[in-house]
This record gives C-alpha cells, structure tokens and sequence, in this order.
C-alpha cells in the first residue's frame, strides 16, 4: 500500500509542473491577444476600449512595459496627460529603453511649456534611436525654444502660456492673450476638443520676428510646436489679427491631436481652412489654373514642411493643402478627420490609417479630389 502511494505521490510530483505550465500558457496567450486588440482599437479611434484593453493586459502581465506604453498611448489621446505622465513613467521604470515612453513624455512635456523635462526626454530618445529623424528633429526645435525663450516674461491664461520680451508693451501680450481664448473657444467648438494643457506663444517685439524664429521671409507666423507671432501682425486689422490667430491655434490643435504626424498638407490646409473658411479658392488663381491642369505635386510629395520651398512652390503647395482639405471637410466633416489626427499618433502611416478610417484608398482620393471641386474655385 505504501509502494502505491508512493508511486502516486512521484506522479502527482512529475506532473505537476506542466498542469502549471497550462494557465501560464493561457495567460501568456491572452496577454498577446488583448495587447493587439489594444492597438488596433487604437487604430480605429476606440480609446477608452484600448485603455481598458490594455489595462486588463497589464495587470496578467505586471512586468511588461510595452503594454504600459499602450496605456499611456490610450491614455494621451483620450486628453488624459496626467494619468498618460504618470504610466509612462512606470514604463520606464520597467525598462529605461523604451525610447516610445520618451517621446510621448517628451510631447506631454513640451505641451505644458516645461521645456527643459520636454529636451531630456527627447535627447534620451534621440540616443536610443539615433536613426529617427522626427525625434532628431524635435530636440533641435527644443532646444532652439530652450534659446529664444530665455528671459521672457509670461503671461497666463486658462489655455494660454504668452512670453513676450521686455520690451513688448504687456498691453499688447494681453489683448493677443484675449483673443486667443476667443479663438479657443469657437475652434474647440466646432472640433469638440481644447487641449489639455496650455498652448505656448512667443510674440516677437516689432522687426525680429524673422530672424528670432527662424521662418523664412514669406512667413508671417510659425508654429514648431509652440506659436509664434511677430507683434505687428496681431496690432493692427482686428480681424486680420484673427485670421492668423486661427491659422496658427490650429495648427497647434493638429500637433496636439496626431502628436506632431500630421503631414504638412493636410496641417496646412486645416490651418488655412479655419483661418479662411470653405469659399477662399479664389484666393490662389494662378495656382487653381495649374490645378485644374494637373500640374501639382501628389499629395504624398508634400508631407514635409513647406518652410524650406521657394516662394512659388509654397504657394501651389498652399493652394493644394487648402483645397484637398476643403474637400476632405465637405466628405466627412471636423469629427472623423479628428480621429483620423489622433490615430496618426500611434500609426504614423499616413496612407493606412486614411483608408482605415474613411474606407477609400489615399491615392483614389488625391486623384478625384480636384474633379469634385469643380466648379468650387478649383
């Protein structure tokens, strides 16, 4: 009797590590399951489905950062940076390498105007991944705020952070302050959104906007993550200082929404479209002409910056931005190109997430969109 409980006892023994190995197994297979459900919910714009996906993950598998990084990611969409800082961070403490952790805290940084965290951040990411472009380019334009900022005085207001030189009359600072939190309100209106943290505005003393921002001649404002505006723009015709005022808030909502992955046509022609509404073709009619006779650049030509195209160039490339955008506002209106923005966040294939979200491929729309402004200006 005892040799048989014996032998019952060694094969309770020998078999039980691989009964525990099947609800590890499980557990392991779900975490993968849920953690693809995660991102593609995230692709499609269900963020609080993709955040509690992820927290479900997270806690099966507690040491596993890149499920955090979900979280945050789902977390900063949803407009919840606090939460999105604080998860991030317990990434990192997890694994100080995930370079995704640091540009996302890099952008929550730079969002609140705390630029000194924003350029640590960005700089560590730079050295994780010394082959992103994007973030090489975020730590030069940080630290060049880092510069140009020093010794300002500052304003504050409820979504506003305005730093102004000297020797800039606050008068000036107060009235462009005012006028941004009008503007704030009719665009967050109209987009259902107003960011989570103040946006930050460099205004320039009369004559050195152009060579304390760094923008080309043509340019008469500039957005780089921050807003800056020469002084005279926005002291004289009000409703000319307004116009600009919506050109760059709105660039500055784009930048929040798809984290800086919007591409530059599509930022620009949002921007233009706020500041000029649906009926300014008109405006650009030597560049309609050669529109019309299709000889513009494809939309995929001009997801960089314009800033560096010559006078002529920028003007077609401007004129093309506003009118594809016109005609992306007039198929599906503020809401759905809202989530197309936000999914740029974490899908920065521009291409794949438009014909995710709007069922048409990028190419068929950037060959029919001129057909269907026929007769529109274009």
């Amino acid at each position: 009797m005892r040799n048989g409980l014996f032998i019952f006892i060694t094969v309770l023994l020998l078999a039980g590590p691989a009964w525990a190995e099947k609800p590890q197994q499980d557990a392991t297979a779900r975490v993968a399951v849920l953690a693809d459900a995660g991102w593609k919910l995230i692709k499609s714009g269900e963020y609080r489905r993709a955040a509690q996906t992820f927290t479900e993950a997270s806690a099966l598998a507690p040491a596993d950062a890149s499920l955090l990084i979900g979280l945050g990611v789902s977390q900063h969409l949803l407009v919840k940076d606090e939460q999105a800082a604080a998860t991030f961070q317990k990434a990192l403490a997890l694994d100080s390498g995930a370079t995704q952790a640091h540009k996302f805290l890099g952008d929550i940084y730079d969002q609140r105007g705390e630029t000194d965290a924003a350029l640590r951040h960005y700089e560590i990411a730079a050295r994780q991944d010394p082959n992103d472009a994007g973030i090489q380019a975020r730590v030069l334009a940080t630290r060049r705020a880092a510069e140009a900022e020093a010794g300002l005085d500052r304003l504050f207001t409820a979504h506003f952070v305005v730093k102004f030189h000297r020797s800039t009359d606050r008068a000036a600072a107060n009235t462009v302050a005012d006028r941004l939190e009008t503007v704030c309100r009719t665009i967050g209106t109209q987009w259902s959104y107003v960011p989570a943290s103040r946006v930050v505005v460099v205004l320039y003393p009369r004559g050195q906007f152009q060579g304390a921002a760094s923008g080309p001649d043509w340019a008469q404002g500039l957005f780089d993550g921050r807003i800056h505006l020469p002084v005279e723009l926005v002291s004289g015709d009000p409703a000319a200082a307004d116009a600009s005022l919506r050109h760059e808030y709105m660039h500055a909502v784009v930048h929040r929404l798809s984290s800086g992955q919007a591409p530059a046509w599509l930022n620009e022609g949002l921007a233009l479209y706020m500041e000029r509404g649906p009926d300014a073709a008109g405006a650009w009619e030597r560049e309609g002409r050669q529109i019309r006779a299709g000889e513009r650049p494809p939309l995929a030509a001009l997801h960089r910056s314009f800033l560096e195209l010559p006078p002529g160039d920028a003007s077609l490339a401007y004129a093309e931005s506003y009118g594809a955008t016109r005609a992306l506002m007039q198929r599906h209106g503020p809401a759905p190109i809202r989530r197309l923005l936000e999914s740029l966040s974490v899908t920065p294939d521009f291409a794949e997430a438009f014909e995710t979200l709007f069922h048409e491929r990028y190419s068929d729309f950037d060959s029919s969109w001129v057909t269907a402004q026929a007769g529109k200006g274009f």
